[in-house]
C-alpha cells in the first residue's frame, strides 16, 4: 500500500507549542520509539525548520483559527474541537519542484502487466547503483534540490519509512549508464494517525506538564514528466498531561558520581552492582 511520511512537519508541529508554552520546550519521552524519534528527527530538525520557507506552522486554542490555517494552505482540518484548558497545533509543507529537462509522456508496463501513465526522462538524470545490486536514479531540478527513486521492499508505516529513507540516501553508491529513466506517474493522498508521539511530553512556563494527546498527518504526492510536489500537514492536540511523568527505575548496576562545582574531576565514583544493595542502616 502506498504511503508517505514527512518527519519536518511533525517536528514543526511539535515545535510549534513553544508559541503557547514557551521557548525552547524540552520534550521528554513516554516509550523508546518517542525516545528515538527525539534524537534522530526532532532535535536535528528542529534547529533547521527557519532555514526552510516551504514549512508554515501554527498553535492556538481557538479551532476556528486552527481550521482556517490549514485552509489557508489548501488543507482540510482533520482535528475541528479543542476542549477547554487544551490547544492545536498545526504545521504545513508544500514543495513544488520542476525537471530541469522535462521528459516525455509514455505509459509505463508493470510487472503485474498493466499499463500506467508512465512519465519517461533522457536528460538531467544520474544513475547509481548500490552495494547489493540496487538501482537508483537522480533527477536534476530548477533548483538545487533533487529528486530520487529507487525500488525497495515495503519499509512499513511513518517512522520506518524515515529511517528507509536515510538509510537510501546514505548508502554507498556508485556511478553507472543507463539510456533514460522510465517510472509510473503518482497522484498519492493519505491520512495517518501517529499514535506513537501520543503521551510525549513537556513542562511548560506554567510549571505544569503538558502531552500530546492526538496527532495527525495528511500527505500528497503528486509526479509526472514535467514536475512533483510533496505536500504535508500535521495537526496535533496538547493538554495538560493525564498521567504522572514516568519515574526512573534503577533496577541494574548503576554509577554514583558525587560532584563539586569547580574543581576539575569528581569528588568520588562508585559502581554499584547487586551484592551491594543492602539496607546502611543508620547514615
Amino acid at each position: 500500500m502506498s504511503h508517505g511520511y514527512c518527519p519536518y512537519t511533525t517536528v514543526a508541529a511539535v515545535k510549534a507549542a513553544d508559541k503557547i508554552l514557551g521557548p525552547d520546550r524540552a520534550w521528554s519521552p513516554r516509550d523508546k520509539v518517542q525516545a528515538g524519534w527525539l534524537d534522530r528527527f526532532y532535535r536535528p530538525i528542529a534547529p533547521e525548520l527557519p532555514k526552510i520557507p516551504e514549512i508554515a506552522s501554527n498553535a492556538t486554542s481557538v479551532p476556528e483559527e486552527h481550521v482556517a490555517f490549514l485552509k489557508q494552505h489548501g488543507w482540510d482540518a482533520e482535528i475541528t474541537a479543542c476542549p477547554p484548558g487544551q490547544f492545536l497545533t498545526a504545521a504545513v509543507f508544500d514543495l513544488l519542484v520542476k525537471w530541469k529537462t522535462p521528459g516525455a509522456s509514455v505509459p509505463v508496463r508493470g510487472q503485474d502487466g498493466t499499463m500506467y501513465p508512465g512519465a519517461k526522462l533522457e536528460d538531467d538524470v544520474e544513475f547509481f547503483a548500490t552495494h547489493d545490486g540496487r538501482e537508483a536514479a537522480c533527477i536534476a531540478t530548477e533548483t538545487a534540490d533533487r529528486v530520487w527513486i529507487g525500488m525497495i521492499d515495503e519499509p512499513g508505516h511513518q517512522l520506518a519509512l524515515a529511517d528507509a529513507a536515510r538509510a537510501f540516501l546514505g548508502a554507498p553508491m556508485r556511478k553507472m549508464r543507463r539510456a533514460y529513466l522510465h517510472f509510473p506517474m503518482v497522484d498519492l493522498a493519505e491520512r495517518e494517525t501517529l499514535d506513537w508521539i501520543k503521551g510525549l511530553y513537556t513542562l511548560g512556563q506554567d510549571k505544569r506538564s503538558w502531552e500530546i494527546k492526538e496527532a495527525v498527518q495528511q500527505v500528497t504526492l503528486k509526479m509526472n514528466h514535467l514536475a512533483a510536489r510533496a505536500r504535508a500537514a500535521d495537526e496535533m492536540t496538547v493538554g495538560i498531561t493525564s498521567l504522572p511523568p514516568p519515574a526512573l527505575i534503577i533496577d541494574r548496576p548503576f554509577l554514583v558520581v558525587f560532584e563539586r562545582p569547580g574543581l576539575p574531576q569528581p569528588l568520588f565514583a562508585a559502581y554499584v552492582t547487586q551484592e551491594s544493595w543492602k539496607d546502611p542502616g543508620l547514615i
